[in-house]
């Protein structure tokens, strides 16, 4: 199935971990996809910059939403979470009691990306488990 063909996608962070799961998920989805290396931008700033171009874009059936993901268990957080103890700690810190996985947030960008989503557009979607919402 190639749900997301004559579709690009802009993938941040695509080296490692969920950036790269995404990637290739999108990719085996048919999807084109572009690496960007803008993951060191700040979380307001690209809320407020898909806040704009979500509504820059409408008119032309472009869609923009953003994904900002939690504790998700990639080398990125491997520091923090060094010990069963540390890793126990941080996982039970989200109300579904565990870390999250690069393909929970690969398979939310995947839903974004889809026709299924046709009706997205300027939503941010905290992908943490429940973390945000405490």
């Amino acid at each position: 199935m190639a749900r997301l063909a004559d579709k690009v996608a802009l993938i941040t962070g695509s080296g490692s971990g969920q950036g790269r799961a995404a990637a290739l998920l999108f990719a085996r989805e048919g999807a084109r996809v572009v690496v960007s290396h803008a993951y060191s931008a700040t979380k307001g700033g690209v809320i407020a910059l898909t806040r704009a171009m979500a509504v820059a874009y409408a008119r032309r059936a472009v869609r923009v939403n953003a994904i900002c993901p939690g504790g998700v268990d990639t080398p990125m957080i491997a520091s923090m979470i060094d010990t069963e103890d540390r890793e126990r700690r941080f996982a039970q810190a989200h109300p579904l009691g565990r870390l999250g996985t690069p393909e929970d947030i690969a398979y939310c960008a995947l839903y974004l990306a889809s026709d299924e989503s046709s009706w997205v557009t300027g939503a941010v979607f905290p992908v943490d488990g429940g973390f945000t919402a405490q």
